[in-house]
């Protein structure tokens, strides 16, 4: 059982970076802890596996990005393009900023050719700073499968109607839901 323990414990230093070797020195140093590490109790071994396991895992899991729920990005996406007329400027940024660079829609055919319709459709989006479009989040629902999400039923109500769209998402690189699709429009 102390050789099984022993290539396990070395693998768990080589994790945390006291296994590697760049000179000569380093090297002694690494063959004499793997010395005395061979000089502990099996039951020794096994905790200090288990302490450098914890010490290598945590700063990984700092350095992941959280991720916001699907529903979440939702929602905060609906409230950038309804605050996008508040203030003296009407600025669409943070709206776009919560859709994908590989957005894709058979009308406005991708981000740059959305970014130019709601552009030249500010007029008719919004009077001043209150936007036209309301969103009815009460009835929507978040489909999960991997990175990728669909939400459905969201409710638009226009001055001149009423539409039900769908968003499709995807979690990107950087740890943030993004919009790579609309259905209804």
């Amino acid at each position: 059982m102390k050789r099984l323990i022993s290539p396990l414990l070395a693998l768990a230093l080589a994790f945390a970076g006291l296994a590697t070797t760049a000179t000569a020195e380093e090297a002694g140093l690494t063959e004499k802890l793997q010395q005395k590490v061979s000089a502990l109790s099996v039951e020794q071994q096994a905790a200090l596996l288990l302490v450098l396991t914890e010490m290598t895992a945590a700063p990984a899991a700092a350095d992941t990005p959280k991720t916001e729920s699907p529903k979440d990005a939702l929602v905060e996406t609906l409230k950038a393009f309804e605050t996008a007329g508040e203030g003296d400027s009407f600025d669409l940024g943070p709206f776009f900023e919560r859709v994908s660079d590989d957005f894709e829609h058979s009308m406005l055919r991708d981000k740059a050719g959305a970014i130019v319709w709601f552009e030249g459709m500010k007029p008719s989006l919004f009077d001043g700073a209150k936007p036209l479009l309301t969103f009815d989040l009460d009835d929507v629902e978040v489909e999960v499968e991997g990175d990728e999400a669909y939400a459905y039923p969201i409710h638009v109500d226009t001055p001149i109607g009423s539409v039900t769209i769908g968003f499709t998402g995807r979690l990107e690189d950087d740890g943030k839901w993004r919009v790579v699709g609309v259905d209804g429009l």
